[in-house]
């Protein structure tokens, strides 16, 4: 095995035509593994095929093969499990696949611009891949309270998925730390504005009162349903007040709905980001036609340090961002998913008196837009420089946010 693949274990990333390439290896450079990406999206169409390569040493053994992996798992953080199970880790696997890579039992499948690659330049590598269902939950994890240093709890809850390859002699045998590899990876969903559909979410009422005539009408709508991490919301309001009352003013309010599904189930109701409104208020009885559009700004900066919020899974030295929505093609089987994450927009008129407050919630979708599939820039060069792996920074999401604004 090559000089650059028995490095003790760590995480480094390499180029291929300007692709980065994940590379790790085993505590006792018995196995360096390779993969193209660690995020996977899904579109509920079609979902990417996780491949890779797995450099094997010969020095393993004779009698020794070689397994790789893939593990989504459900876990509940110790501080959510102090009052169900005094204080023991829950755990549950959603889904679980295994193949043997060395020596290959299966016929040999086409393989990918990556494998190909790595195959070309290593003749002990050895390919295997993995396609994930439609019907499992996406990576994510729901942000604990900080400790005095400022960093998570270690296991928080959410749902992980990793890639383990590992040697052994049999499939079901339990991996050995000194020779196995374990890389995190992230299965993300990803929606496309549909061509030709230019839906406005909407939502009206009337608010009529007991003890004053006439009614107070609010209107509220988005520029359209689906957006993408790092655009703002654009947030459409009219009221028409037909009442005697006196309309004193507006809130706005971008919330993160999530509810969890298994085992102990339990709702959580997160503020992103929200506006208060007092420009052109109070509005008098009988003056009708207020109208403004605001824009809120979603974004994970603003809600690093907020328990109980949802992100789109985290790995180490990769910055992540909220959650994105949650979708599924039935809901009646929602337990399945084990956490589901939904956004609103809520209004609310304030009138004086709590209860006679005009509210509304518009729903929207919160996700990545479909990533564009760099396969045909991959099998233009066999070029592969290794280097260490750089952390991405959340900065970059500020960014784009400043430009689409």
């Amino acid at each position: 095995i090559s000089a650059a693949a028995r490095q003790p274990a760590a995480a480094e990333a390499a180029t291929m035509s300007g692709r980065p390439i994940f590379k790790k290896s085993s505590p006792n450079s018995r196995l360096t593994c390779y993969l193209g990406k660690r995020d996977y999206f899904d579109d509920l169409a079609t979902m990417d095929l996780i491949d890779g390569a797995v450099l094997v040493d010969p020095g393993i053994g004779p009698d020794k093969k070689v397994f790789a992996h893939i593990k989504c798992e459900y876990r509940y953080g110790r501080g959510d499990m102090d009052n169900v199970m005094n204080g023991v880790s829950f755990k549950k696997d959603f889904f679980f696949a295994a193949t043997q890579v060395y020596p290959s039992e299966t016929p040999a499948k086409k393989l990918t611009p990556l494998q190909s690659s790595l195959l070309s330049k290593f003749s002990n590598a050895h390919p295997f891949s993995f396609q994930l269902p439609h019907d499992i939950p996406p990576s994510l994890m729901i942000q604990s309270t900080a400790v005095s240093d400022g960093s998570q709890e270690e296991e928080p809850c959410g749902v992980e998925y990793y890639v383990q390859v590992f040697v052994a002699r049999r499939k079901d045998d339990q991996p050995q730390g000194h020779s196995s590899v374990k890389m995190a990876i992230r299965r993300l969903t990803c929606v496309s504005p549909k061509p030709g559909e230019v839906g406005r979410p909407s939502a009206e009422i009337n608010k009529a009162f007991h003890l004053h005539s006439g009614s107070v009408r609010l209107e509220v709508s988005l520029a359209k349903e689906l957006y993408h991490h790092g655009e703002p919301v654009l947030v459409s309001v009219v009221i028409d007040n037909y009442s005697s009352n006196v309309v004193k003013g507006l809130s706005l309010k971008l919330l993160q709905l999530i509810e969890i599904t298994l085992f102990k189930e339990k709702a959580i109701k997160n503020v992103i980001c929200s506006e208060s409104v007092e420009k052109g208020f109070p509005l008098a009885p009988g003056q009708a036609g207020w109208c403004e559009t605001f824009k809120l700004r979603p974004n994970l900066a603003d809600n690093r340090n907020k328990a109980g919020v949802a992100l789109d899974g985290k790995m180490k030295y990769q910055d992540t961002n909220l959650a994105s929505s949650t979708l599924i093609r039935d809901f009646r089987n929602k337990e399945n998913i084990g956490i589901i994450v939904q956004y609103v927009v809520k209004a609310r008129v304030f009138t004086g008196f709590g209860g006679r407050d005009a509210v509304l919630e518009v729903p929207l979708i919160l996700s990545h837009p479909k990533p564009v599939d760099g396969s045909s820039e991959a099998k233009k060069s066999d070029d592969v420089v290794f280097e260490h792996f750089a952390r991405l920074k959340v900065a970059k999401q500020d960014t784009i946010a400043e430009a689409l604004d």
